[in-house]
């Protein structure tokens, strides 16, 4: 079975510069057709609101989309079983 590249989620970390001067920094999942070192892309902030302005320092793993969003469940499913 064949993917599109919208299909496929890349780790990446992310910068971008405040109003201060400082630079604040994330590591986010983001689309693959967007993960290009050195590009600007916008993220959803907290609220939903899109916040332009970050920059991709470099890209790590990949994974299809479904697959991360089952994985990103399993800490919740664990501390579930485990009444931690």
């Amino acid at each position: 079975m064949s993917n599109s590249t919208k299909d496929i989620m890349v780790q990446c970390e992310l910068e971008k510069k405040t109003e201060t001067g400082s630079v604040t920094k994330t590591v986010t999942w983001i689309p693959e057709c967007y993960a290009k070192v050195g590009r600007y892309i916008k993220l959803k902030d907290n609220e939903g609101l899109w916040e332009d302005g970050w920059r991709v320092v470099c890209t790590g793993s990949k994974m299809i989309a479904s697959t991360l969003t089952e994985r990103s469940q399993d800490f919740k499913r664990t501390r579930k079983a485990s009444d931690i």
